[in-house]
C-alpha cells in the first residue's frame, strides 16, 4: 500500500501527509532514503517546514519505540507461555495441541520467524 501511494504521489508531483512519523515508517534508514530521493512528504505533528535533522531525530525515537514495543511484547507472550496460557489463532487450537504433545516437553524460547519476521514462540 505504502509503494503504491508513494508511485501515485510520484506521477502526480504531489506529497505524501501522514499525521506522525512513526505511521510513515520507524525504520531511520527508510525515513532518510525518502529524503534523500527527494520524496515529498508533510509530516502534520511536525509542521510543513520541518528540517531534515528534526525528521532524522524523530525517525530514530520511532525506531527506538518499535524495539522497545517488540521487546515488552516479546517478554510478556513468554510470561504468558510460562504460565500455561495457550498462545495464537483460537480457530486451530486442536491441531496445536495434537503438534505440542508430539513435541518432547522443553521450556519454550522466543524465536524469530526468517520468512515473515514475526515473533515464534517454539513449545
Amino acid at each position: 500500500m505504502l509503494a503504491r501511494s508513494l508511485a501515485h504521489a510520484r506521477k502526480a508531483k504531489a506529497a505524501i501527509v501522514v499525521a506522525k512519523l512513526d505511521r510513515l515508517s520507524r525504520d531511520v534508514a527508510f525515513i532518510s532514503g525518502l529524503m534523500a530521493q527527494k520524496v515529498p512528504f508533510i509530516v502534520t505533528e511536525l509542521g510543513a517546514d520541518a528540517d531534515p535533522f528534526m525528521l532524522h531525530i524523530y525517525a530514530a525515537l520511532a525506531q527506538k519505540e518499535r524495539a522497545l514495543i517488540s521487546e515488552r511484547t516479546r517478554l510478556a507472550l513468554a510470561q504468558k507461555k510460562a504460565r500455561g496460557a495457550l498462545l495464537g489463532n483460537r480457530t486451530n487450537l486442536a491441531e496445536a495441541d495434537a503438534k505440542q504433545t508430539a513435541m518432547p516437553a522443553t521450556p519454550s524460547l522466543p524465536t524469530c520467524c526468517p520468512s515473515c519476521g514475526r515473533l515464534r514462540l517454539q513449545a
